[in-house]
């Protein structure tokens, strides 16, 4: 089996054995107050959300990023701390290799200007200030080893001999019995040194009782050793000691020596007896020594930790200048892109009996959008269509049109009044029953669908962590939310209790408006609360179904009713559902689950992961029944006579149900902030 073990920060390491030393029941999360995550000398950026950190912690398997540092100077990109073991000249011949190919046009110079006082400094030169170098960067990271991935598998030798995958509280409690058990065989051994000389200091002090005497047995006898035993009445190695003493050590002073010798042995041997006969004693001074070596070798944090960093790589379309292109299509439906806006398509060639059916002005990096007889739109990106030198190509080599349909018209986004003028005319009928119509730029539409969707995901994660404190404070958040909602300010919509939002909008816009507030050098903290605090709400759904089922997780079975992100969709993106069940999975967990909209290939290759197409073999034999996803179908289920087993819990992530309904049941029912 492979072992990876990340480096870590020896203060933090320190800082979590003394914890333990002190808190022997110690949990993960306790742990992570100190041991922050993997720390490496080169200051580059660790990604890790913080569940992915607690999954390596408590399971001793997991995976984080690592990101290169950088800073910017004029048009240079710098780059001054690359993720270990990435080696620079490969991460400038990536690169290198994207300007050869033209993937990264506003790159226009790379440089290694390391030397052995700045040993990392790789300068990337951008065309000019207007490009955006976190986009760059962005881009950069997802294509080159300017960031990359590591596994974590905490997998050693036991004290028993046996290989073995360690949660942090089981590695550093297990190097503490380690460190316990050869402290005490030191200080035992120390003790046994003190012992023995103490007894020759004993042995030695008696010369000086009895100088004279000592001194005649010496000169005299013909076997001094038996004899100074016989009249002083001590040990072999003691007269050994006095047999090899030499005369000039037999002054005053020396007598003086000894006797202070022998009493700070004393003294130690004191401590040494109370230490190694007191398991207490025995840890606070493996304490003091490991804060020694904090004090002597510690130092702060190098890696920077970053719950989420968004890697993107440039789009055909990003990297393309906006030039004008003139569209045409052919009445045969044949189309082509001519450059510039200047050009006559009536003066164009075309095949045969073949002649121009309409064209439309716009960018290369825009779309052409193409309408059939039938008023369906067909979206082909500008850039891809063919030379208008030829004569093009027929456009149902690009797209699936229904047999028999003809091509009318192509379009292109534009900000003309006419434009405009025509899409109002077309709304008419909408706008008469007080529907609102106003026109914005691109960007403006695009930044209206990000700030509404952060402010929906707003009004959710709000709720959600006061269903936090109604939960503590024993109060209903459904009457919050019924009080909160009954103001009009306010209103009702997106103020219901239940997991993290996930889905296709919410965690994407989310995160783009965050970047897009960094591009312009705005800090969105509002909306960077919500996304750690919907990221801590998967974390906390996990710990909330481990406390319902008193931490005793082994061999259980777990039922999800439900497991998309809301009902009425198959839509599986980013629902909370997902993490939930590979966390329990690991944990050696059995899940049953079941959906109306079908089994999901996110579970497939999961063991003991099981779909079922039915409620009543889903719940049979569960010891908890998770509603995730509040579909019509759990809405009348008598789960008495679902469920075979005694004492099941129901964990309603939805609040669907009725807790006094379910406590005259005598289901064990447990709500969202309830």
């Amino acid at each position: 089996m492979a072992t990876d073990i990340p480096s870590h920060n020896i203060s933090e390491v320190i800082d979590a054995c003394c914890h333990v030393l002190e808190n022997p029941k110690s949990t993960t999360k306790e742990l992570m107050k100190h041991v922050k995550g993997p720390d490496f000398t080169n200051k580059s950026k660790i990604i890790a959300s913080q569940e992915e950190l607690f999954e390596i912690y408590d399971t001793g398997r997991g995976a984080f990023k690592m990101q290169a540092a950088w800073t910017k100077e004029s048009n240079d990109i710098i780059v001054n701390a690359l993720p270990h073991q990435a080696s620079g000249s490969k991460i400038l011949e990536q690169i290198a290799d994207q300007m050869t190919k033209k993937k990264i046009p506003m790159i226009v110079d790379l440089r290694d200007e390391g030397d052995h006082k700045e040993p990392i400094r790789l300068v990337i030169s951008l065309k000019s200030n207007r490009v955006d170098a976190e986009e760059v960067m962005s881009h950069l990271f997802a294509t080159t080893d300017l960031q990359k991935n590591y596994r974590a598998n905490i997998n050693l030798i036991d004290r028993s001999g046996s290989p073995r995958v360690f949660s942090l509280k089981e590695l550093i409690s297990e190097w503490l019995k380690f460190r316990l058990d050869t402290t005490l065989k030191k200080l035992k051994h120390r003790l046994d040194q003190v012992n023995d000389r103490i007894h020759i200091l004993e042995g030695l002090l008696i010369v000086y009782v009895d100088l004279d005497k000592v001194i005649k047995i010496i000169r005299q006898s013909e076997n001094p050793k038996k004899d100074l035993i016989k009249a002083f009445k001590i040990s072999e190695p003691q007269a050994n000691a006095i047999l090899e003493i030499k005369l000039r050590q037999l002054a005053k002073l020396e007598q003086i020596k000894l006797e202070t010798e022998r009493k700070d042995l004393l003294d130690e041997k004191q401590d040494l007896d109370k230490i190694v006969s007191s398991k207490a004693r025995l840890k606070t001074y493996v304490k003091k020594e490991l804060k020694q070596i904090k004090d002597e070798f510690g130092d702060e944090r190098c890696s920077e930790i970053i719950e989420h960093s968004e890697s993107k790589a440039f789009s055909q379309e990003e990297i393309l200048s906006a030039e004008p292109v003139t569209v045409v299509l052919s009445q045969a439906g044949w189309i082509r892109s001519a450059k510039g806006h200047d050009i006559n398509p009536e003066t164009l060639a075309f095949r045969g009996d073949d002649a121009l059916k309409h064209f439309a002005n716009g960018r290369n990096n825009q779309m052409a959008n193409f309408f059939d007889s039938t008023g369906k739109v067909f979206s082909i990106s500008a850039h891809t269509l063919p030379s208008a030198r030829g004569m093009g190509e027929p456009i149902t080599g690009r797209i699936s049109a229904e047999s028999g349909v003809s091509f009318q018209g192509v379009i292109i986004g534009t900000d003309s009044k006419k434009a405009n003028k025509i899409l109002k005319s077309l709304y008419i009928p909408i706008i008469k029953k007080n529907s609102r119509y106003f026109n914005t730029s691109r960007r403006g539409a695009e930044l209206i669908k990000y700030a509404s969707n952060a402010f929906l995901a707003t009004k959710i994660s709000f709720i959600n962590e006061i269903a936090n404190l109604c939960e503590k404070a024993g109060i209903d958040v459904k009457d919050i939310s019924f009080g909160m909602g009954s103001d009009e300010r306010i209103g009702d919509r997106f103020l219901r209790a239940g997991p993290a939002y996930g889905g296709s909008c919410f965690p994407k816009d989310t995160r783009a408006l965050i970047d897009t507030g960094k591009k312009f050098n705005t800090d969105l903290s509002i909306v960077k609360t919500v996304v750690s605090s919907n990221d801590k709400r998967r974390f906390l759904s996990i710990k909330r179904v481990e406390k319902i089922l008193n931490s005793k997780l082994l061999n259980k079975t777990i039922t999800f009713l439900g497991v998309t992100f809301k009902p009425n969709t198959d839509d599986m993106r980013e629902a909370s559902s997902i993490p939930m069940i590979k966390y329990f999975n690991k944990k050696k967990c059995k899940i049953k689950y079941f959906d109306p909209s079908g089994q999901k290939k996110e579970f497939q290759n999961l063991k003991n992961v099981k779909y079922f197409n039915n409620i009543n073999n889903a719940c049979l034999n569960s010891d908890l029944i998770i509603l995730h996803t509040e579909w019509n179908d759990f809405k009348l289920l008598n789960f008495k006579k679902l469920v075979k087993k005694r004492n099941f819990k129901i964990y309603d992530m939805r609040n669907m149900y009725s807790p006094s309904k379910m406590k005259k049941l005598n289901i064990n029912y447990f709500g969202i902030g309830r």
